[in-house]
């Protein structure tokens, strides 16, 4: 089992999404195909980006904060 640790504080929109971006990847681990480090290193992981070309945090707070279920997860924090 490996567990990921954010190198720089992240909110919990943040940690939704980066979370999210990595399951939507699941099918690279499946079928007998381990969960390594150096896979998990070259994962594509968008991030997204606003008209300056800089990290677009408000985005991610705004699209997460949106989702279902997502006001209800922060309640068991």
């Amino acid at each position: 089992m490996i567990v990921l640790v954010p190198k720089t504080e992240m909110c919990d929109e943040e940690l939704f999404y980066y979370a999210n971006q990595i399951n939507r990847q699941a099918w690279r681990f499946s079928f007998g195909r381990m969960v390594q480090k150096d896979r998990i290193r070259i994962l594509p992981i968008s991030r997204p980006l606003d008209k300056n070309n800089e990290y677009d945090k408000p985005y991610i707070k705004r699209l997460v904060s949106s989702c279902y279920g997502f006001n209800e997860l922060v309640k068991l924090n």
